[in-house]
């Protein structure tokens, strides 16, 4: 006897299952594709950014840079450690974490670093 998939009705029905899988995969890749993530919250946003510097090191010249961005105005006193740690992160790593809450990636790397820390604090965006 021939076996199922020899026969016409067989092989119909193989493609036939090939083709809605290929269907289910296309539907679900678009829905993926169409959903858009929220932003992080704050608190979101604060707990990955201490993950993120749990093991970085605070540099005394950082610190007196922060120090520098207190005075002028921007940044918050209680952040300056945390400036100077997070200035030791990646360009790359630091614009991942300000498009995760939604906020411009662009400019300097203090500039990504200052954004992000004033936003944390509930602090506005920074002075031009």
């Amino acid at each position: 006897a021939a076996s199922p998939k020899a026969s016409p009705r067989g092989v119909t029905a193989v493609l036939a299952k090939a083709k809605a899988a290929r269907l289910a995969k296309a539907k679900a890749k678009a829905a993926k594709a169409a959903k858009v993530d929220a932003p992080l919250s704050k608190e979101e946003l604060k707990e990955k950014v201490l993950q993120a510097v749990a093991d970085v090191a605070v540099e005394s010249d950082l610190l007196d840079t922060a120090e520098a961005l207190v005075t002028e105005g921007h940044l918050p006193n209680e952040l300056t450690e945390q400036f100077s740690q997070v200035m030791k992160l990646t360009t790359a790593k630091l614009k991942s974490l300000l498009r995760g809450a939604w906020l411009p990636p662009e400019g300097s790397r203090q500039q990504v670093a200052i954004r992000l820390l004033r936003y944390q604090a509930n602090w506005g965006p920074a002075p031009e």
